[in-house]
């Protein structure tokens, strides 16, 4: 039941997310905020393990918006793939980080 809730919690979180992404929808909008408001909400539901999923997910998410709105550059040069690439980089260094 857990994995149930924390989909449907990164659902509404993606939702409001993508629509900002491809214009259907204002970051400054009520409906943006409703979406995530209940997405962290039913994220905040589950366990501490299911949360700690929601996290990581909300984490590469945060880091994708950062590198799209925040570095125009990286994106003007290498187009949508900035954000996935700059997401692995910050994997490969949490990863190596946790190794020593």
């Amino acid at each position: 039941m857990d994995q149930l809730i924390q989909v449907v919690g990164a659902l509404f979180i993606l939702v409001a997310y993508a629509a900002a992404q491809f214009g259907r929808m204002s970051q400054h909008s009520r409906t943006y905020l409703v979406l995530n408001v209940v997405g962290y909400l039913a994220a905040d539901a589950v366990s501490a393990d299911a949360r700690a999923v929601v996290d990581g997910f909300a984490a590469g998410a945060l880091l994708v918006m950062l590198i799209d709105s925040m570095i125009p550059d990286a994106r003007a040069d290498a187009g949508r793939a900035a954000g996935l690439v700059t997401v692995l980089g910050f994997a490969v260094a949490a990863g190596l980080s946790s190794l020593s």
